[in-house]
């Protein structure tokens, strides 16, 4: 369990550096710039919720026995429910948009071609 949270958290950077590079690479597209642009916001965003939201509700539950959860662990267990569906939204959503970026450049790009042909 300890390497998940390297690895994820490795994952998230290397997504969110993809999703910035791209934004410069094509900053002359201002209308599908704006598209990944939007999707490197999206997965800061979820790094942020992962890093102060699920991760030290995590560290808190490693603490746990079974046999006696702190009386509160619903309220616990809700809230990082709470966080990591808005951590999923935001990913998915910031995959979605790097799709619709993708899908649009290619799109100009035949367009383009197909002029010059």
């Amino acid at each position: 369990m300890k390497h998940n949270d390297v690895v994820f958290q490795s994952l998230m950077i290397i997504s969110i550096i993809s999703c910035i590079w791209f934004t410069w690479r094509i900053r002359s597209l201002k209308h599908i710039c704006v598209f990944t642009g939007f999707a490197a916001m999206l997965a800061i965003t979820a790094y942020l919720i992962t890093s102060f939201g699920t991760l030290p509700i995590n560290a808190q539950l490693r603490t746990w026995t079974q046999t006696s959860p702190p009386k509160n662990w619903v309220k616990i267990l809700k809230l990082w429910d709470f966080y990591h569906t808005c951590r999923t939204v935001a990913a998915i959503a910031s995959f979605i948009m790097m799709l619709i970026a993708t899908f649009f450049k290619k799109q100009l790009y035949k367009k383009q071609f197909n002029r010059n042909n």
